[in-house]
């Protein structure tokens, strides 16, 4: 079970990650405007917000090996990556 808590909460903190990467990169190129201040101040909060669970995860998943939460983590990655180019339209097959 704790495997797929890490695995589910990694999952989710890559695709707000590579969503934010997404809609976020091309807005922000005019300096100072309101979507690049809007968009700061989310990316700042998704991070306090994922490092504050991540603080309250990491005493639960503590006992799972490093190895194992570095293959989780890539493993989601990489699922995220895939879902986010295909409900994007971006990956086609």
């Amino acid at each position: 079970m704790l495997y797929l808590k890490f695995f589910i909460y990694q999952f989710f903190l890559f695709n707000a990650l590579i969503a934010l990467n997404f809609y976020f990169v091309e807005p922000m190129r005019k300096t100072f405007s309101f979507v690049s201040i809007l968009a700061t101040v989310i990316t700042v909060l998704l991070a306090v917000s994922a490092f504050g669970s991540m603080d309250k995860l990491n005493n639960q998943v503590s006992a799972i090996r490093l190895r194992n939460k570095l293959l989780l983590s890539f493993l989601a990655f990489v699922l995220a990556f895939l879902l986010f180019g295909l409900l994007t339209g971006e990956i086609m097959f």
